[in-house]
């Protein structure tokens, strides 16, 4: 799955993203790795949501 997010608290609130599913060879296996590997080495973060008070 390849896409785009804005990691900013409005965009995570207001912003419709898209992305695109590769299958077959070895893109989707390789990006996976990859992004584990980006996790593991705490490169890639879960992004904490704030509830704004409405």
């Amino acid at each position: 799955m390849l896409g785009s997010a804005n990691l900013t608290e409005s965009a995570a609130r207001r912003n419709i993203e898209a992305g695109v599913l590769v299958t077959g060879g070895e893109a989707p296996r390789r990006t996976a790795e990859h992004i584990v590997e980006l996790q593991r080495l705490g490169i890639l973060r879960p992004f904490p949501l704030r509830r704004v008070p409405g």
